[in-house]
């Protein structure tokens, strides 16, 4: 097959996947394309995480095209322009030129799919993760510290298991429900946020300025982004009901507004570690959460920043004290009396892993899971005609998810029900349990949100 017929392929791959919502569907139908390059090297531009094209808005629409049909020098051009732009070797309004320019040459199915790589966005209901299900290894991983969970039997760090769990020297942060964010600020070039998976995260204005005026070069700083009224709500230590839910509207407002298109958003970043950029890049580290810590305190607290707060780091406990483990489950509970989500326990002498690990514990009242939707279905009385729920899979079993949705959610994925289907969500839930045929399901599963970062 020649190289126009695999780019008019790839063409008709990607908008046939993206035309159904069905995840297998989805994966069943990118197997069949193994053989053509040009996919797989679409994909791969549009979704490695490490690749950057520094291009915050698309600068000519579509009715500018000149092109009648895709072409080989355009493909071959525009392989050549993510290679410059990625390696910033043009920038700034030269980037926007060469950009302009090559886009005018393209035809409307050129600019489509070449505008949502440079975006770093397909569109298509597949990312990283379903790729590689697919194409085994194709889009590198990106990849944070995550936390392993304190069981719900064991809250009061005093069963067997938990106790091998623990670390021997331990520190607490309360525990943020928000969107977990990265800062890249690196020794030239401009700062990059993104979220856990690698995705760029765009239009956080004021927070970007003053990452790139004030903090540190070099690092990479882990943290969340949360509405700014939610230290408001924390401040004013109400526990009604109606202040209860306000509270998770906040969490859900930051959630929204991450992956929106707005051009300035606003957060707090709540820091809670700073790697270096050149460990991080090569995920070998050395530093211990201790150094890391010390440094935080010296180089960042100081600072004067309105858009960037330092998560407190409680004191150092011995897990062979048993009065410092009956502080720290004293500790969680304050923590969730006062609103946040719990409590984080870390290992202070542990360097930081990209991946799952016990050397960061995480303690909370219900349990969370992220599953992927693979239906929706209609509500009654005052939900007819919107979202009643949606079917995930869980382990294999059919498991609805009715509660948690607000009623601009309800309106708007029941409207076109592919902006949810195939979506990974966060679920909370009392525990594992079993329907009505012996299958497996979730007791008072809730929606907490929509993972767009994943």
């Amino acid at each position: 097959m020649s190289i126009i017929a695999d780019i008019c392929e790839s063409f008709d791959v990607l908008s046939e996947i993206g035309s159904v919502s069905s995840t297998n569907a989805k994966q069943d139908i990118l197997r069949g394309y193994g053989h053509n390059d040009v996919l797989k090297t679409l994909l791969f531009s549009a979704y490695n995480p490490f690749v950057q094209y520094n291009i915050k808005k698309i600068p000519v629409p579509v009715d500018d095209c000149t092109g009648d049909s895709p072409t080989e020098s355009n493909y071959s051009d525009f392989l050549a322009l993510l290679v410059r732009l990625s390696k910033r070797e043009v920038t700034g309004n030269a980037a926007i030129q060469e950009l302009s320019e090559f886009l005018e040459n393209c035809c409307p199915e050129e600019y489509l799919w070449y505008t949502r790589v440079v975006e770093k966005d397909l569109d298509i209901g597949m990312a990283d993760k379903g790729i590689n299900k697919v194409f085994k290894g194709l889009i590198p991983v990106y990849e944070v510290l995550l936390a392993e969970k304190i069981p719900a039997d064991g809250l009061n760090l005093d069963t067997p298991k938990v106790l091998k769990m623990l670390p021997n020297r331990i520190v607490c942060q309360y525990k943020i429900d928000g969107y977990r964010l990265n800062i890249h600020v690196p020794q030239v070039g401009a700062v990059k946020i993104c979220t856990r998976n690698g995705k760029e995260v765009k239009g956080y204005k004021d927070l970007e300025q003053e990452a790139s005026s004030v903090l540190p070069k070099g690092y990479v700083y882990d943290g969340e982004i949360v509405d700014p009224a939610l230290f408001d709500w924390i401040a004013s230590n109400s526990q009604t009901d109606e202040a209860v839910a306000a509270c998770r509207d906040l969490f859900s407002q930051a959630m929204s507004h991450a992956f929106s298109k707005e051009d300035n958003k606003q957060g707090i970043f709540n820091m809670f570690d700073m790697v270096p950029m050149k460990e991080w890049v090569t995920n070998r580290t050395t530093e211990t959460l201790e150094t890391r810590t010390n440094r935080i305190n010296e180089m960042i607290q100081p600072l004067d920043l309105k858009h960037i707060t330092v998560v407190p780091t409680s004191r150092v406990y011995l897990k062979s004290n048993p009065d410092d483990l009956k502080e720290i489950v004293e500790l969680f509970h304050k923590f969730l009396n006062v609103g946040w989500e719990g409590l984080m326990i870390k290992n202070w002498d542990a360097v930081y892993e990209f991946k799952r690990t016990k050397n960061l514990l995480k303690m909370k009242l219900m349990d969370t899971i992220d599953l992927v939707v693979t239906d929706v279905y209609e509500g009654t009385g005052k939900y007819t005609g919107m979202l009643g729920g949606v079917y995930v899979d869980y382990k294999g079993y059919q498991v609805g998810v009715g509660s948690g949705w607000s009623d601009e959610q309800r309106q708007y994925y029941w409207q076109d029900k592919n902006k949810i289907v195939g979506k990974t969500i966060e679920i909370a839930y009392q525990a594992e349990s079993s329907n009505k045929d012996g299958g497996l399901s979730l007791s008072f599963p809730v929606v907490k949100k929509v993972r767009d970062d994943k």
